[in-house]
């Protein structure tokens, strides 16, 4: 057996999507739905006249949306954009079958407060993780 590192390539998707067509059933008690599994890349902007003032970027899978990164300009901050961001991005997973929504923040960063008062919960402390910061883990589940 060799182990090799490949470019984006068709045979690989090609495999797993056949292998997933038989072990789906067992793991999840229905046929594979793709296209709830495919992961779908979000992009919300928030604008002001002609000026982005905040953005947020998603991916949805399996009814999880996971947000890297969510940013409001500096001097936009407090005016709860942030805030409509994240609404506009759960409505949206709330309207694809999901459930729920993850994202890491630093534990001792304001945002903190802000994800928890949006009614996030903190999962699990990550010491070291980005930049051997340490940060939390937080979730919502999505009614």
């Amino acid at each position: 057996m060799k182990i090799k590192q490949i470019k984006h390539t068709n045979n690989l998707f090609k495999f797993m999507l056949e292998e997933w067509k038989l072990i789906h059933p067992e793991h999840y008690g229905e046929e594979l739905d793709y296209s709830y599994w495919h992961t779908q890349r979000l992009y919300f902007e928030a604008i002001e006249g002609k000026k982005i003032i905040g953005g947020l970027i998603g991916e949805f899978f399996g009814g999880v949306l996971y947000i890297p990164e969510i940013i409001v300009a500096k001097k936009n901050r407090g005016k709860n954009i942030g805030g409509s961001l994240i609404k506009k991005a759960e409505n949206w997973v709330k309207t694809h079958r999901g459930h729920e929504v993850f994202l890491y923040t630093g534990k001792n960063w304001t945002e903190k407060i802000f994800y928890l008062t949006l009614g996030y919960q903190i999962v699990s402390e990550v010491p070291r993780f980005y930049s051997k910061i340490d940060f939390v883990l937080m979730r919502k589940f999505l009614d």
